[in-house]
């Protein structure tokens, strides 16, 4: 009797342990194996999103402005061209001896004018490009931990060296000098000093100039590792900020911010 009852204990024990490895593999093979925890970007505090948003205004303001130079300087290439072909015709007449040659000099001084209204016209374009790159890349630094003096800090858009000597305009000849030496040709300045596009968009870039050169040319490398040995801060912008502005640039200075 004991023998048979022990065997029916058995025979249970058996059943309930195997019911219990099958329940326990079913509710495994339901769970998604873990592929190890996924890294999230904290988004800025409040004072940084503050701070982009109005960074993003003035990249908006600067990009309207530039359309409405745009519109400006089709206008006055079109006068240019027709003050040049004037002064073709009248060079004509002069050859004929049916003007005087001092008509035909007004009107080549009218051409003149008219292709340096042009020509200012484009260096505010170039202003106003170059401080599009300059907020957008502002934009980074601020997620970026605060440089330390020397520091070198670089991203797929743009390098930011934080020297410690600062910089003065009144350092240009001897800057130009390095560049003409090394390269042969003149150092390509497209904003020097304060410009009617930064001070048009509340900017201050006094005592800061940009150069019109990649950070990734010959030229771009040469120009940085002079800055670094002389402790002159920089950013260099690696290309251009699609559909707003046109190239590479090494502004040469502290980064230029909003006038208070």
């Amino acid at each position: 009797m004991k023998t048979k009852i022990i065997l029916r204990l058995a025979i249970l024990l058996a059943l309930l342990t195997t019911c219990s490895i099958s329940t326990w593999a079913q509710t495994k093979s339901k769970q998604k194996p873990k592929t190890g925890t996924k890294k999230t970007t904290p988004a800025p505090d409040p004072q940084t999103q503050n701070a982009i948003q109005l960074k993003d205004n003035v990249i908006a303001k600067t990009a309207e402005y530039k359309a409405k130079l745009l519109e400006y300087i089709a206008f006055l290439e079109k006068d240019a061209k027709a003050k040049r072909d004037n002064a073709e015709k009248l060079k004509g007449l002069l050859d004929q001896g049916l003007i005087s040659k001092k008509e035909l000099d007004k009107a080549q001084a009218e051409v003149t004018k008219a292709q340096a209204m042009v020509d200012d016209q484009r260096k505010e374009i170039a202003s106003a490009d170059n401080l599009i790159e300059e907020v957008e890349a502002s934009k980074q630094i601020l997620l970026l931990p605060p440089p330390k003096i020397g520091s070198y800090q670089t991203t797929a858009v743009m390098i930011r060296y934080n020297g410690g000597s600062g910089f003065d305009l009144s350092e240009t000849p001897e800057l130009s000098n390095f560049f003409m030496q090394k390269f042969g040709r003149t150092l390509p300045i497209s904003a020097y000093g304060q410009t009617a596009t930064h001070e048009k968009m509340g900017f201050d870039h006094s005592n800061r100039m940009d150069v019109a050169v990649s950070p990734d040319s010959p030229e771009g490398e040469a120009l940085m590792n002079y800055l670094r040995s002389r402790g002159i801060p920089f950013i260099a912008f690696r290309h251009a900020v699609a559909g707003s502005a046109t190239g590479a640039h090494i502004h040469v200075g502290l980064p230029s911010h909003r006038i208070q």
